[in-house]
C-alpha cells in the first residue's frame, strides 16, 4: 500500500486529521507547514488534484455504484462523486477514513471500513469498480482480479492502475522518475512476471472483460504527466512532441524513441490503467486522446493522423469549473475587438460534462514564446531582452486600447485593501497617495510561456485565460510580463527582481525604459504601477480561496505569496527608478470619455 508521506508522523497526521474533522482547514495546514519534514509532498498528497484528472480521460467507464477501493485520503473524490451516481470509499486504515468522512461531508461519498481480499459487499453490486497498485496480501493477479471482477454488474466496468515491470523491479525509481514512497515494497524478482504487460492482457480476458483499454502513465519525478493510449499514434506523437532540455532528459528520450522503434517501449512504462467493460464497446473512436496534467484544468488532445484535432481542457475537480467559465466569458467580450487583435485570441467554446464545462479550443499555431528564446542570450544581449519584452508589451498595449473602460479612484486605504490577501494575512504597503487607473481587460497569467509565436517572433495566439477578468487595473499584465522575463532569464525570480529591477544592469534600463513609455501612454503614474505590480500574483492566490478550490490547500499559493512578498519589499525601489522615466503628468490625463 502506498503510504503518503503524512503517515511517516502519525502524532502530525492525527493532529492534521482532528484539525479537518473539526472544520479547521487552516490550522491543520498551517501545523503541515511548521512540522512535516517535506510539507510541499504532503499537501501535494492530499490537495493536488491534478494528480487525478486522468479519471476525465476515461469518465465514460465510471458511473452508477462505483466502489473505489483504496482511496486513501480521497483527494480525487469530488470529482469521481461527479462521475457515479454514489461512490463507497473502501478503506482498511482508521486514520484515513477519518479524514475520509470529514473530506465526504456534503457529497454522495460513503466511507467503509475494509480492505481488497475482504470485501464487505455481495457479488454484482457495483456498476463501477476502481483499484490501484496491488495490495501487499492481494495473491495471484489472476485470483484478485477474479474478486474485482465478481463485484461487478453484468454490464460493469473495472478501471484499475497497475505497476509495470520497470516499477514494480524499482528502476524507475533509480532513474529518478519517481521518489521512493514510504513503505513501498518493490517486487522480487520471482514475482516480476505478473508484472508484464502480456500477463496482465490475458488474464483480463480470461475474467471475462470484452473490452480492455490501455494506458500508460508517464511521470515526471514523484507525480504523473502523461497519460496515453498503447499505440503508436500517442506514442510517435508524446516523443516527437517533446523537447527535453537537460542532458539527462536528453538522454531518457533517446532511449524512449530507441525502444520504441523496437516495439518493446509498450512493455516498459512503470504504471499502467486499464479500463475493462464486460460488454464490448460499439464502434471505435476516429480520435486519440492524450492527458497532460495540469493544476485546475487538465489538457486533453485530440489527434488524428498523429496531428492535433482540438484541445480540451477539463476540470480536473468540480470546483474548478469557474475557470473555464471564467476564460470562454471574457473571451466573448474580446472576440469584438479588431480583426488584426482577434486573431491572436484562443477561438474557444464550452462543452457540459459531469465535473463541469470543458473548455474547447483549436491547437496553437507556432511555439510558446518562453521555448523560442534562451535565458543565456537574454543576459547576455541587452537588445534582444527588449525585443522580447517589447514583444509582450505591444500586444497589451492592443489589449488595453480596444477595450478600455471606468476610471476607478481609490483612497490609499482602499487601494491597499484590493491587494490584501486575508485567508494568507497578507497586506501591501499603504500607497503614500490616491491611486486612479482607467479600468482594462486584464489576461491574469500573462508571461512568456502563455506567448505563442511563429518563426518570425509575432504573436499567433495568447493562452490559458482562467485567470482573465473583463474589467481590472492596467498594471497586472505589464508588470507580471516583465516579472516572469526577468526570473526566467536569470533562473530564479529573485535574482531576477535584483539584476531587472533593482541593480543597475542593461537589463533593468531596457525595463524602466519599457514601463516607463507604457505608463507615460496609459497615464499611469509610478504610484500607482508600484502598488499594483504584484496584481497578479494576488488574483492568482486570492481566486482560489474566494472559490473554496481545493487549491487553497496546495503549497503553489503559499510559493506566490513568498514571491509576493519579496516583490514589495523592493516596491520604493520600482517606485523611484520608474519616477525617473515617467513624465510629470496630472491626473486628469486620464479622460473620462
Amino acid at each position: 500500500m502506498h503510504r503518503s508521506s503524512l503517515e511517516a508522523d502519525p502524532d502530525l497526521l492525527r493532529l492534521v486529521i482532528d484539525r479537518f474533522e473539526n472544520g479547521d482547514a487552516g490550522e491543520a495546514i498551517d501545523a503541515i507547514l511548521a512540522d512535516a519534514e517535506r510539507p510541499d509532498v504532503v499537501l501535494n498528497d492530499l490537495f493536488g488534484v491534478g494528480q487525478d484528472g486522468w479519471y476525465t480521460l476515461v469518465s465514460d467507464a465510471i458511473d452508477g455504484d462505483c466502489l473505489d477501493i483504496g482511496p486513501g485520503f480521497g483527494r480525487h473524490i469530488h470529482l469521481l462523486e461527479a462521475l457515479a451516481d454514489t461512490v463507497y470509499a473502501l478503506e482498511p486504515d482508521p486514520l484515513r477514513l477519518r479524514f475520509l468522512h470529514a473530506r465526504a461531508r456534503g457529497i454522495d461519498v460513503v466511507p467503509v471500513r475494509g480492505a481488497e481480499n475482504d470485501i464487505p459487499f455481495e457479488p454484482g453490486s457495483f456498476d463501477t469498480v476502481i483499484a490501484r497498485e496491488d495490495p501487499a496480501d492481494s495473491g495471484p493477479f489472476c485470483d484478485r482480479i477474479d474478486r474485482l471482477s465478481s463485484l461487478l454488474a453484468a454490464d460493469g466496468s473495472l478501471v484499475i492502475e497497475l505497476d509495470g515491470i520497470t516499477r514494480a523491479s524499482g528502476l524507475t525509481r533509480l532513474a529518478g522518475l519517481e521518489t521512493a514512497n514510504a513503505g513501498r515494497s518493490f517486487r522480487s524478482l520471482s514475482g516480476l512476471s505478473q508484472s508484464l504487460l502480456p500477463r496482465y492482457a490475458s488474464s483480463l480476458e480470461r475474467a471475462g472483460f470484452e473490452s480492455v483499454q490501455w494506458y500508460a502513465i508517464c511521470p515526471t519525478g514523484r507525480w504523473f504527466e502523461w497519460i496515453i493510449p498503447l499505440d503508436g499514434t500517442a506514442t510517435d506523437w508524446l516523443l516527437a512532441s517533446q523537447r527535453p532540455s537537460s542532458t539527462y532528459g536528453q538522454l531518457l528520450h533517446a532511449t524512449a524513441t530507441a525502444a520504441s522503434r523496437l516495439g518493446a517501449l509498450k512493455h516498459l512504462y512503470p504504471t499502467y490503467l486499464a479500463v475493462c467493460e464486460k460488454t464490448g464497446r460499439s464502434g471505435e473512436s476516429e480520435t486519440t486522446e492524450v492527458l497532460r496534467r495540469g493544476a485546475t484544468r487538465s489538457i486533453v488532445f485530440e489527434l488524428s493522423d498523429g496531428t492535433i484535432q482540438r484541445v480540451r481542457k477539463p476540470p480536473n475537480d468540480p470546483r474548478h469549473a469557474h475557470f473555464n467559465e471564467r476564460a470562454a466569458s471574457v473571451l466573448s467580450h474580446l472576440y469584438a475587438g479588431p480583426t488584426s487583435f482577434t486573431e491572436t485570441l484562443p477561438a474557444v467554446s464550452l462543452e457540459e460534462s459531469a465535473t463541469g464545462p470543458v473548455l474547447v479550443d483549436e491547437p496553437m499555431q507556432g511555439d510558446p514564446l518562453r521555448t523560442t528564446v534562451q535565458p543565456r542570450t537574454l543576459r547576455e544581449d541587452p537588445q534582444y531582452f527588449d525585443q522580447v519584452l517589447r514583444t509582450g508589451l505591444e500586444w497589451i498595449e492592443q489589449l488595453h486600447d480596444g477595450f478600455s473602460g471606468e476610471i476607478k479612484c481609490f483612497s490609499p486605504e482602499q487601494a491597499q485593501k484590493t491587494l490584501s490577501i486575508e485567508a494568507l494575512d497578507f497586506v501591501p504597503p499603504l500607497p503614500s497617495s490616491p491611486v486612479r487607473y482607467r479600468s482594462v481587460p486584464q489576461h491574469g497569467d500573462f508571461h512568456p510561456g502563455n506567448v505563442v509565436v511563429d518563426e518570425s517572433g509575432s504573436i499567433t495566439t495568447v493562452i490559458d485565460w482562467e485567470y482573465a477578468a473583463f474589467r481590472a487595473n492596467p498594471v497586472a499584465d505589464p508588470a507580471f510580463y516583465a516579472l516572469k522575463l526577468a526570473e526566467y532569464a536569470y533562473g530564479d525570480f529573485e535574482r531576477g527582481i535584483h539584476r531587472c529591477f533593482v541593480e543597475s544592469t542593461p537589463q533593468s534600463r531596457v525595463i524602466y525604459d519599457r514601463l516607463g513609455s507604457f505608463c507615460a501612454e496609459a497615464s499611469i503614474d509610478p504610484e500607482t504601477f508600484a502598488h499594483y505590480v504584484g496584481s497578479s500574483f494576488v488574483e492568482q492566490i486570492s481566486t482560489h480561496f474566494e472559490a473554496d478550490t481545493p487549491y487553497q490547500h496546495h503549497t503553489t499559493p503559499r510559493n506566490k505569496l513568498a514571491t509576493l512578498e519579496f516583490l514589495y519589499v523592493h516596491v520604493e525601489t520600482v517606485r523611484d527608478r520608474l519616477s525617473r522615466q515617467v513624465p510629470d503628468r496630472p491626473i486628469s490625463a486620464l479622460r473620462s470619455d
